[in-house]
């Protein structure tokens, strides 16, 4: 969620605008026995890297209807993570969302 200053400006781009983005607990409710927790959370922590790394003041709302797409997929992803598809790190694996879920 993008967070507009009040009087609203920035007219075609995002500037000014504040990224308010939900990693960890906070995006979704654990479940503990399963054993996902932690990774979840790193992997929410990194979306939220990346979605935040694609973003500048010139970021046309068109470009940030992209961007919040993948990291919809992205959440997505994280929602259905189980103990047999975790991520497991690699030379390979980015910050990018792609190179992380084997669901991609």
């Amino acid at each position: 969620k993008l967070l507009q200053p009040p009087e609203g400006g920035g007219g075609g781009s995002i500037a000014g605008a504040l990224p308010c983005v939900l990693i960890g607990d906070a995006l979704t409710g654990p479940f503990w026995p399963q054993g996902t927790g932690a990774n979840k959370a790193v992997q929410s922590a990194l979306d939220a890297a990346w979605f935040i790394s694609q973003l500048d003041a010139s970021t046309s709302c068109a470009d940030l209807e992209s961007h919040l797409s993948t990291i919809d997929r992205a959440f997505r992803c994280v929602k259905a993570l189980t103990t047999e598809d975790q991520v497991e790190f690699s030379a390979d694996t980015t910050i990018v969302p792609s190179t992380r879920y084997k669901n991609w």
